[in-house]
């Protein structure tokens, strides 16, 4: 019984494990990014090829994946845009799509900054620190 349960666990280690290799493979760049360096939780940031789209995922079970455009300001910045949602005093939500969250800089090889877009050209409020993996 005992080496049945070995088996398996090492069979979904392997699986796990492969199908990792393959998701970072098809990727330019993953980016594990934190609030501070003490934050709980990680959240991975997933960019295509091209670096148009991102794919976010976050080990908070809370956070639900969600998915990003991107728009170049210069070779080491981006504006990371995507759904805002408003929830006004009466409780009433609101959606606005293709909105422009967030500024992705790159501050060192492989350190990148992303701040909230609204104060970044005026007084830049940090969000995520970043590494790229």
């Amino acid at each position: 019984m005992k080496k049945v349960f070995s088996v398996m666990f090492l069979l979904i280690v392997s699986c796990s494990s492969e199908k990792e290799t393959v998701l970072e493979s098809s990727y330019s760049m993953i980016l594990s990014c934190k609030y501070n360096p003490s934050a709980m939780y990680t959240d991975k940031f997933y960019f295509s090829k091209d670096m148009s789209t991102i794919k976010r995922t976050s080990d908070n079970k809370q956070i639900e994946d969600e998915n990003y455009t991107t728009e170049k300001i210069s070779s080491d910045e981006y504006i990371i845009k995507g759904t805002r949602t408003v929830i006004d005093i009466n409780n009433n939500e609101t959606k606005y799509p293709d909105s422009n969250l967030y500024v992705l800089n790159k501050e060192g090889s492989k350190y990148w900054v992303i701040y909230y877009f609204e104060d970044y050209f005026n007084d830049a409020t940090r969000l995520w620190v970043c590494n790229q993996s």
